[in-house]
């Protein structure tokens, strides 16, 4: 399974950053692939 994360947020290192990590630390924990987009 692939999973794709975006961050809409104007702050690239803010908070939605933050909470995309841990979403994306848990998909690596189940061997998930990600892809994550930055859209500023």
């Amino acid at each position: 399974m692939k999973v794709l994360l975006i961050n809409g947020s104007p702050h690239e290192h803010g908070c939605t950053n933050a909470a995309l990590s841990i979403i994306a630390n848990e998909m690596k924990i189940f061997g998930r692939k990600k892809l994550t987009l930055f859209l500023t």
